[in-house]
């Protein structure tokens, strides 16, 4: 993705509240740069609120900025909720994201994975417990997910790469 592209879409998630419109934008428009290219009265046509075109129109350019230094950095990614990268069974959830900022390989979202999560001061025995099962998720071809939290997701991610396996961290 360009960086001109990377900015539309950028300025789409920028524009802050409901992500209904915005999606709907991105949806029927085919493309972040085509949806801004709608304009004013495209973005209302679309259920866009006055603030989200305003936002639309002038982006926060620092908030901009820091998006576009991070996508410059090897192995970043955005993916927009119409990219054929982007996680499927994600888009089934009641209210998905409209872009996904990914730090690594985007194809690991799809791999079929298993959550683990729990206290953020587990006991030796919850640490030890989560990585025996992150250990053996992974000796089964699944990839270990979480929030990415100390604690039991933290042992269960260590685990699972320890044994070779790969991780997924939604934060």
């Amino acid at each position: 993705m360009t960086e001109h592209v990377h900015e539309a879409l950028l300025r789409l998630l920028i524009a802050g509240g409901g992500l209904a419109p915005r999606r709907a934008l991105l949806q029927t428009a085919g493309n972040a740069d085509a949806a801004l290219a709608l304009g004013v009265a495209g973005w209302r046509a679309h259920g866009c609120t006055p603030e989200q075109c305003a936002a639309l129109q002038r982006p926060d350019t620092r908030a901009l900025a820091l998006a576009q230094r991070w996508l410059q950095q090897p192995d970043h990614h955005l993916l927009a909720c119409n990219d054929p990268a982007f996680p499927p069974l994600l888009l089934d959830a009641p209210n998905p994201p409209l872009a996904l900022f990914v730090a690594g390989d985007p194809a690991i979202a799809w791999r079929p994975a298993v959550a683990l999560v729990g206290s953020r001061s587990p006991t030796p025995a919850g640490r030890a417990l989560a990585a025996r099962f992150a250990t053996c998720f992974v000796e089964a071809g699944l990839a270990v997910t979480s929030g990415l939290a100390a604690g039991i997701d933290a042992a269960a991610h260590q685990a699972a790469l320890d044994a070779g396996g790969c991780t997924l961290a939604v934060i």
